[in-house]
């Protein structure tokens, strides 16, 4: 049995998702005027706050560290986010963000690819799930 090696895969993952986000980018740059969003989402104060910059051995620092990836400026004055994900799936926590996103009044959208062609889905409201109460036995 071959050996995965998980370090090449976390670079080839990376990459592709950074070439994702520039094929979006330039999709939607056809129709709006798209910005790099450089906030990120408290989820205690429910506000936006700046995003920390990161910094990657061997490529500096990456300033692209915001949450959504972008902030898009509609022609009838509107602002949506974008969030950029090859498989369409976003994490617990990032759902809670476009929650909030979505409770301050903007709209949020998910770009993912479906086969080769770039797909959006419109983020819906984040299930609550009920609290299950359990007895110990």
């Amino acid at each position: 049995m071959e050996k995965i090696d998980y370090v090449a895969q976390g670079k080839a993952n990376r990459k592709k998702g950074a070439d994702f986000e520039v094929k979006v980018r330039k999709w939607l740059e056809r129709t709006w005027d798209v910005v790099k969003f450089q906030n990120n989402v408290d989820l205690d104060t429910k506000k936006f706050i700046k995003a920390k910059q990161k910094f990657i051995r061997g490529r500096g620092m990456g300033l692209g560290s915001g949450f959504p990836d972008f902030m898009v400026f509609d022609p009838k004055k509107e602002i949506f986010f974008v969030e950029c994900k090859t498989n369409g799936t976003l994490s617990k926590i990032e759902k809670q963000k476009m929650q909030v996103i979505t409770d301050m009044g903007y709209k949020c959208w998910t770009a993912y690819l479906d086969g080769k062609e770039i797909k959006f889905r419109k983020f819906v409201e984040y299930p609550k799930r009920p609290v299950i109460s359990r007895k110990a036995s």
